[in-house]
């Protein structure tokens, strides 16, 4: 591999690595402004309810350095 290559597969990465990113920050991270909701959901605010840890599943990008937790699709 010449440095041409490896330039190339470096900025491939870092393309990747960003767009995993803004994918996380725009779907799924919540927000302050919006009610501790994601950007990308503009449904009504649902009702606040207690949910059971079971019911709890952590979802991971990048080999688990991006975190999420959703409630378990029923």
């Amino acid at each position: 591999m010449d440095v041409g290559e490896s330039r190339d597969f470096c900025q491939d990465y870092v393309d990747y690595l960003v767009r995993e990113f803004v994918v996380d920050y725009n779907e799924t991270r919540p927000h302050a402004n919006r009610n501790h909701r994601p950007l990308k959901d503009q449904s009504a605010m649902p009702e606040w309810e207690t949910i059971r840890l079971e019911e709890v599943v952590c979802r991971e990008r990048l080999g688990g350095v991006i975190k999420s937790m959703h409630r378990r699709a029923a």
